[in-house]
Parts: C-alpha cells; structure tokens; sequence
C-alpha cells in the first residue's frame, strides 16, 4: 500500500546518441497502490506460490526528476551467455565514449 512505480521520461537535451530511444530520468510516479490482495491456489501454478493483485489510483504528485543511473553491462545482460558477452566486449573496443565523440 502506498508504493508509486516510478515514471521513466526522455529529456531530450540529455539524450545519449548511444542509446537515442533510452529514458534519461525517472521520477516517483502518479500512480499509487491502494489495495493488495493476494491468492494462494490449492494446486501449483508453475513457478509462483501466489498471485497478487494491486489496485491503483490515480493520485497526482509533484516529484522532482532524476538522472538514470549509469548503464551496467555484465555477463547477466546476456542471460548468463559468457561467450555472448565477451563477444560483445570484443565489439565495444574500437568505440569511443559518447563525449569524446563531440
């Protein structure tokens, strides 16, 4: 109850040419939980031991923007694929970072 899934924006001024779709900041959002009800089915349902539903309004705050965190690739990026990943470092070498292309 009370918790606000956070809201992801694209400022453009801020945009990364490396990543030109990717939001930029995020902020607590205006949505907020008002109720949680939770089942627990008699049989198991795959991987889930239960089933919870949120319910939310629609509850309008002022809050302030914030810098995404700085992107982290690691071997987890690529579902555990270590060969994918070091492939990938591999095409990240010859690459600049994005200000010392300007």
């Amino acid at each position: 109850m009370g918790y606000r899934p956070p809201e992801f924006i694209r400022v453009k001024q801020f945009v990364d040419p490396a990543f030109p779709a990717a939001k930029t900041h995020h902020r607590k959002g205006d949505w907020e939980v008002s109720r949680v009800e939770t089942y627990t089915p008699d049989v198991p349902v795959g991987d889930y031991d239960m089933i919870v539903i949120c319910t939310c309004r629609y509850a309008p705050i002022n809050a302030s923007l914030k810098p995404m965190p700085d992107r982290v690739v690691s071997v987890d990026s690529f579902g555990g694929d270590r060969e994918a990943y070091d492939c990938w470092l591999e095409s990240q070498k010859d690459k600049q970072p994005a200000e010392a292309q300007a």
